[in-house]
């Protein structure tokens, strides 16, 4: 039998990285040319076996004893909804995480004053190498895509903090309008005193209501304020998409509110923008 070789992969594959795996200093804002970056990961026991036998790493048996005590709350939060614990399984060594850094420095390797970009997999907390060698490609394959930059800072602004206070606003206009709708369904009703209705009466459909006046039992209206709040929350994700560049037209797609058309060209230049933007 001979082997069948298949690819199945063969391009380039864009790994997002969180912010709290991704360590450097703030004000280095060139990831190319800093002193040096690191990003967190973790592998388990059967992971790291089957790089240590297939010679990608070494020193792995001292690391072996050293495994991950600390979970960040997102961790905790998922393992939580998923009902398994969060405190490190040592009766089940299979189970167990290794936190490990990847990392690029610049490095004098050879003492000629030249520093060499390294790159390199280490441990923490037992302070082990597992894999070093020299970034010979002359990039580093870690690329910085921030929403909005600041200028001298590593960290940009993203969508969430730029509408952080649109978010609460609009959030408080929907909640409000949700309740003047609850309370505009559940309608109270008032009677005059000495009537004969009392607070107890029972209301049903096509009950008969002996009065003296029409005025002696009304329904107590409450105001509907479905519209006008309804409107007063769409002007908030207006002024949401326009401080984003997120609204409609820069995402190629026509106004519903202004009703503005436009045929394919029109399309195209409106999706065109919204690539130069997002």
């Amino acid at each position: 039998m001979e082997p069948a070789y298949r690819v199945l992969h063969n391009g380039p594959k864009v790994t997002p990285i969180a912010i709290e795996d991704f360590i450097t200093r703030p004000n280095w804002v060139n990831t190319q040319r800093a002193p040096w970056v690191a990003r967190r990961f973790r592998l388990t026991r059967a992971e790291l076996a089957e790089r240590k036998a297939s010679a990608r790493y070494e020193n792995v048996d001292a690391i072996m004893g050293s495994p991950t005590k600390e979970f960040t709350d997102r961790e905790v939060e998922e393992n939580e909804r998923q009902g398994i614990r969060t405190t490190p399984a040592s009766d089940f060594p299979e189970t167990e995480f290794f936190d490990l850094y990847s990392f690029h420095a610049f490095w004098d390797v050879n003492g000629d004053g030249v520093y060499e970009d390294v790159k390199g997999v280490i441990e923490l907390e037992t302070g082990t190498l597992l894999r070093t060698e020299i970034n010979n490609l002359g990039l580093r394959l870690i690329g910085r895509v921030p929403y909005q930059a600041i200028p001298g800072l590593l960290y940009g602004v993203g969508i969430c903090h730029m509408t952080e206070g649109l978010q609460d606003e609009g959030e408080m206009l929907h909640n409000q309008r949700l309740d003047n709708l609850k309370w505009s369904m559940l309608n109270m009703f008032k009677a005059r005193r000495g009537s004969g209705i009392n607070p107890k009466e029972t209301v049903e459909p096509g009950k008969i209501w002996f009065v003296d006046q029409p005025e002696d039992f009304q329904a107590l209206m409450f105001p509907d304020l479905g519209q006008s709040s309804y409107q007063a929350e769409m002007l908030v994700n207006e002024y949401a998409d326009r401080i984003t560049g997120a609204n409609d037209a820069m995402s190629g797609i026509a106004d519903d509110t202004l009703k503005s058309g436009g045929g394919a060209q029109a399309q195209m230049i409106m999706a065109q923008q919204a690539s130069t933007i997002l």
